[in-house]
């Protein structure tokens, strides 16, 4: 639960997580606290996590439902492998979880696509890394597979997969936030629905990430040593959900083959075409 801290003696109040507020009891009110505190669970916040909230509620009836019928089979592999059986317990159920979900037709807000700070520090396709000599960010864009770490330690790879993500400003450098054009609005709209070009991908800025387009073109290819080198830990990872569509727009960007331009006008205004010759 969010605490406030209301005290005398603010100095000597610890850090915790939990904490969202510390004041003396000189400073500001009892009522722009309690304020606070229902921000804080209009959010909804505070009905999702807990002992009686709604994860802890659909977990039990996943356990109920889902789990406990099977339990025999799970206790096999239980005995074979118990720390793998734990993972893979867990991997059930968070699909359980996650279908819940998959009808849900609400537009999602920015701050959906990034998961921030990573829960582990591996670099996973959708790891947003950050240059140690500069700003620029790169997104990685290896298979899921080539990052798996073997028993050795290692990853599936020798090389480490990086696309550029280009600024908003660098796209669009006569659009301000402010007093957009009809045609400038019709173009950051397109840019956003990811409708501008094949090779740029959209990602949302928000309060911790500034965001950008991803650039298909700018790829590059780096050893893990000059990766590791060159890069911050990933601060940032974009979410399951919407790596898969990045994922697939970089595949059919490098897919896509083309083909030969077609003599169309003839079919359009058969009168425009005599005798092989166009008027």
């Amino acid at each position: 639960m969010p605490v406030i801290v209301v005290t005398s003696f603010v100095n000597l109040v610890e850090e915790h997580p939990s904490i969202i507020h510390k004041r003396a009891r000189g400073d500001g009110s009892y009522e722009s606290d309690l304020n606070r505190l229902k921000r804080i669970s209009d959010t909804g916040l505070t009905r999702i996590i807990g002992g009686r909230g709604e994860i802890e509620r659909t977990l039990s009836k996943v356990f109920q439902r889902n789990l406990l019928p099977q339990i025999n089979k799970w206790e096999d592999y239980g005995q074979e492998d118990s720390s793998r059986t734990e993972k893979a317990l867990l991997r059930h159920t968070l699909s359980h979880l996650l279908q819940l979900l998959d009808d849900d037709g609400d537009r999602c807000f920015p701050e959906e696509v990034y998961l921030t700070p990573p829960l582990t520090e591996k670099i996973r396709t959708g790891s947003v890394v950050k240059e140690k000599s500069s700003d620029q960010r790169f997104v990685v864009m290896n298979p899921a597979c080539d990052l798996v770490i073997r028993d050795n330690g290692e990853c599936n790879t020798d090389r480490i997969l990086i696309v550029e993500i280009d600024s908003k400003t660098s796209l669009f450098p006569g659009h301000s936030a402010t007093g957009l054009s009809k045609s400038q609005k019709k173009d950051l709209e397109k840019a956003y629905r990811n409708n501008k070009s094949a090779y740029y991908h959209w990602l949302p800025r928000t309060d911790f990430f500034e965001g950008g387009f991803l650039n298909f073109r700018k790829l590059s290819s780096l050893s893990s040593e000059e990766f590791n080198e060159r890069f911050e830990k990933p601060a940032v990872q974009i979410s399951p959900s919407f790596v898969k569509d990045m994922v697939a727009r970089f595949s059919a960007y490098y897919a896509r083959q083309g083909q030969p331009d077609i003599d169309f006008e003839h079919l359009i205004n058969p009168s425009a075409v005599q005798t092989g010759n166009s008027q």
